[in-house]
């Protein structure tokens, strides 16, 4: 449901898609594996998941890709690239699986579209309020991987999740923690393992239990 964006916060749903329509909203399905946005692309316009799921990764020199972040549906993405000035994605991002995304024209989050004054004030409200949240996500990854040791990295990713000490679900997958802590899968299970051995955590797939605090 759109009205779950958080950039359509506090705005009907009829509205919703009527401002769309009003801003030119273009609405694009993929398949799996598909490309939505190719890495040193410029992009204009800013992207909303509808269904399915985003990966975002970086390819180095030599082709490898590093995972960077996943996007679920009624995220966003794209919002700093469409209003930077057509600079180059860092990134690719793929689809996940079957995906529908939204793309909105970035230069209409800045003007005032006529019939719309209350949506345009809100959306624009709350893209900020967004940016705000993508500020403290970043803060958070930089927390992680400033840790001196995977050990204390994967403690501190833990602990953001870890608010009154019971089971908690991750969002990634072994992989994708892997990535997200720039570390080899391999040695994240390894010491996942001595970590459950050493009486420090519980974990079976993505759910996990900090005992420590």
């Amino acid at each position: 449901m759109i009205k779950d964006c958080k950039l359509f916060k506090d705005i009907d749903e009829k509205r919703i898609w009527e401002y769309i329509s009003a801003v030119n909203g273009i609405k694009r399905s993929y398949g799996n594996g598909q490309t939505v946005i190719e890495q040193g692309e410029c992009i204009d316009k800013l992207g909303i998941v509808i269904s399915g799921k985003l990966k975002a990764f970086r390819y180095s020199e030599d082709g490898n890709a590093g995972f960077i972040s996943s996007f679920s549906e009624n995220r966003i993405f794209a919002d700093f690239l469409a209003i930077s000035g057509c600079k180059k994605s860092p990134v690719s991002l793929t689809a996940d699986g079957v995906c529908d995304v939204l793309l909105i024209p970035a230069v209409a989050l800045f003007r005032t579209t006529a019939g719309f004054e209350y949506e345009c004030k809100q959306i624009a409200f709350n893209l900020l309020s967004l940016f705000s949240d993508q500020f403290f996500e970043l803060k958070d990854r930089v927390y992680c991987l400033t840790a001196p040791t995977l050990r204390e990295k994967i403690i501190r990713f833990l602990s953001l999740f870890n608010d009154d000490g019971k089971p908690f679900t991750i969002p990634y997958s072994r992989q994708e923690l892997a990535e997200y802590l720039n570390a080899e899968r391999s040695a994240l299970s390894r010491e996942l393992m001595r970590m459950v051995n050493d009486g420090i955590i519980d974990c079976q797939g993505r759910k996990f239990l900090l005992k420590i605090r």
